[in-house]
């Protein structure tokens, strides 16, 4: 019954933040730079990672959310993410699930977050 309950919170949860069906309405203030190379030195050390691709706003926060369940409290994933909406989604995404975006590096058309599970 529990699962049951999860998965009902879940629903609603999701049915909060999109407006209308296949769209989403996350927003959030976003620096206007285009982000800095990566530098192995400045990015957190990470247990996880997952190479999204192009996965749209629905599917990328539902599948992260999946993933980041697995994770220990504490622990960092690394994602990667094309499509162009992520780097308005993912910030969104952490602030409004309490997870901790600890970094975010754009090159090119590719986003790279490390999100540490709350």
């Amino acid at each position: 019954m529990a699962n049951v309950d999860l998965l009902n919170r879940s629903i609603d949860y999701f049915d909060l933040i999109w407006s209308t069906p296949n769209v989403c309405s996350f927003s959030v203030a976003l620096p206007t730079d285009k982000g800095v190379a990566m530098n192995r030195e400045s990015t957190p050390s990470y247990q996880a990672e997952w190479d999204a691709g192009d996965l749209g706003c629905g599917e990328l926060v539902m599948d992260l959310m999946m993933r980041m369940r697995k994770l220990e409290p504490g622990q960092v994933m690394r994602l990667a993410a094309s499509d162009p909406g992520a780097g308005a989604d993912i910030p969104a995404w952490c602030k409004m699930t309490g997870h901790a975006l600890l970094h975010t590096v754009r090159e090119g058309d590719n986003h790279f977050f490390f999100i540490q599970r709350k």
